[in-house]
């Protein structure tokens, strides 16, 4: 954590041996490349120890275009931690699925970082804010909940149905939908983090 704050401060400050702009700019984003690369081994180390230390789940999240975050794909994460713990459940505080495009892929990460870490995802799904779902990807505002209801129910359904069916939605028209492989836990036990009504 002291690596990233020194290359923010560095970013800030605009210190460096170099005098020539560019060479500062490059030096800066490389100081941050490598704090941020610091930030991640420390996610995937402090997993583990947490879960060392009796620990029952670890949590990422997802938030874009910004040095709060660090975590555009929670899934990544994720995987990472489902890798190097083995009780713990893995708490994916959430992919922002209105901006799924499609949402099914949602579905299939899920699924997966369900089947690698043995059963112990426990997954969530939030609207997101307004600074990563509106600013950032450029959604409408005013379509945000809808698209995100569409595909939570789109999720749901390619984890609950046993065959391949078509989904045709206001948003996405998917002749083929077949999940797969699908999740260990039923999707309704998948620990399902509550989600705000919409």
């Amino acid at each position: 954590m002291q690596a990233l704050q020194a290359g923010v401060r560095c970013i800030a400050e605009r210190k460096t041996t170099e005098d020539r702009p560019h060479h500062r700019a490059h030096k800066s984003l490389h100081l941050l490349g490598r704090a941020t690369q610091e930030f991640h081994l420390g996610n995937h180390v402090g997993g583990a120890e947490a879960e060392a230390l009796g620990f029952d789940g670890i949590g990422c999240n997802e938030h874009h275009q910004n040095g709060y975050g660090l975590m555009p794909s929670p899934n990544i994460i994720a995987a990472g931690l489902a890798r190097r713990t083995s009780r713990a459940a893995i708490a994916v505080i959430g992919n922002s699925i209105a901006l799924y495009n499609p949402p099914i892929r949602a579905a299939e990460e899920f699924a997966m970082l369900d089947v690698i870490s043995g059963g112990r995802l426990l997954a969530g799904f939030p609207v997101g804010t307004s600074m990563d779902t509106n600013y950032c990807y450029g959604q409408i505002p005013a379509l945000t909940r809808d698209k995100y209801a569409e595909a939570h129910e789109l999720i749901m359904r390619a984890w609950a149905e046993e065959e391949p069916f078509a989904f045709d939605g206001k948003y996405n028209q998917l002749r083929w939908v077949n999940c797969w492989p699908k999740p260990i836990q039923k999707h309704r036990d998948l620990g399902l983090l509550p989600r705000l009504r919409l």
